[in-house]
């Protein structure tokens, strides 16, 4: 009897053990292909690096100009514009990547593998040339050309998760997706290199925007997709 109920624990055990995919790929070239739908739309390209057993690194870069938005923007009404995005996180993974407690199903995974939180710092720099109208001798209006840069420095707490695609083996493959959302906040400054203190242009009018020269402190969301190929 007691042989018996060892062997049933011992089957009992091993049906409830935890399997874990091995994914042995350090590095991920990633695309957001959102970004290109933003406003202040760029073409970017991240890296990102895993740096422990639960942790990894990932670093992005992105640029465009005005003409870039395919939707509407009060940026690509700008004369002539460009863009500059950076975006920095740190990575803590859990581990998980598939449960089904009903079914006894408990599947674990290394980085860059499964569900995650992140720390993100992202700065943005856009630099324009935007048309405003004058008219100082009190008769005869004419537009200027004012450069104006709008910085924007940030931080998000992030949740997401990072699958991929299974081959016809049922292992993971190189292609990865990258989906996630955030909250935190973030602060804006816009510098206006007209020679004139903020909001004291003369005889000038306009109507209040984003570019309007001040600083702002805004809380701030972000979701967003990509799409990486693992090396």
């Amino acid at each position: 009897m007691r042989i018996l109920l060892l062997i049933l624990l011992t089957v009992s055990t091993a049906h409830a053990q935890d399997s874990t995919i091995a994914y042995n790929r350090r590095y991920v070239i990633k695309i957001a292909p959102l970004s290109l739908i933003d406003t202040d739309a760029t073409v970017s390209l991240g890296l990102e690096i895993s740096v422990g057993s639960h942790t990894s690194f990932q670093t992005e870069l992105g640029y465009g100009t005005n003409k870039l938005p395919i939707l509407g923007s009060d940026y690509r009404a700008m004369k002539a514009g460009e863009i500059w995005r950076v975006r920095n996180e740190f990575r803590r993974y859990t581990g998980r990547y598939r449960t089904n407690r009903s079914r006894n199903i408990q599947i674990k995974v290394m980085p860059p593998l499964g569900n995650y939180w992140a720390v993100e710092l992202m700065g943005k720099q856009i630099n324009v040339i935007d048309k405003e109208y004058q008219n100082s001798s009190g008769s005869t209006g004419f537009q200027v050309d004012v450069r104006k840069s709008r910085f924007v420095i940030g931080s998000h707490l992030k949740i997401g998760r990072q699958f991929a695609l299974h081959g016809v083996d049922k292992k993971p493959g190189r292609v990865l997706f990258d989906v996630y959302l955030g909250a935190g906040i973030r602060y804006t400054n816009v510098m206006d290199y007209s020679g004139y203190a903020a909001g004291h242009l003369p005889d000038v009018f306009f109507k209040q925007n984003r570019f309007d020269a001040g600083s702002k402190v805004w809380p701030s969301l972000t979701a967003g997709l990509k799409i990486g190929f693992s090396l």
